[in-house]
């Protein structure tokens, strides 16, 4: 019974996507491994024939909301590039045209480790309102450790 359930949400699944495409937006803020975006971007664009390209670090900027308004999903990729990026105006600063996109309906799929340290250095800090990651996008405490903010010892690695 457990197999059919799940084949049969896996069809349903498969049907809705097929027939309601989505129309998305992939924002590459990555400055330093831009083949790693562009690579995800090649692979998320078979799955949605209705994906377009826009290159924050090429453009010197973030998008418009009124760039992004004419898509469902707006797809950032931050990579793991912490510093001066465009998801926060490359100035530290919260993005009012992302914000109005969100408000306006728009849906964020914020993808990468490097965001939150390239505004917030010092850990651990809790968010609450209004805070944008706290509102936007359900942070509420961070504990991560960087090089940057370790005495320059290195986070070991997890297994």
């Amino acid at each position: 019974m457990k197999k059919t359930t799940l084949l049969l949400v896996w069809l349903l699944l498969g049907t809705l996507v097929s027939l309601g495409q989505i129309t998305a937006l992939f924002v590459n803020d990555e400055s330093e491994d831009e083949e790693h975006a562009l690579l995800l971007y090649e692979f998320l664009k078979e799955d949605l024939p209705e994906l377009a390209l826009f290159h924050a670090v090429d453009s010197v900027r973030a998008p418009t909301t009124d760039e992004m308004n004419p898509y469902q999903l707006v797809i950032w990729y931050c990579g793991s590039d912490a510093k001066d990026l465009y998801f926060w105006l490359g100035t530290d600063q919260n993005n009012i045209a992302l914000i109005n996109y969100l408000d306006g309906g728009g849906k964020l799929w914020l993808m990468g480790s490097g965001f939150l340290n390239d505004k917030y250095i010092n850990t651990p800090l809790v968010f609450s309102s209004p805070f944008f990651v706290y509102d936007y996008l359900g942070i509420w405490q961070w504990f991560l450790e960087t090089y940057t903010d370790d005495g320059g010892k290195g986070v070991p690695q997890l297994d």
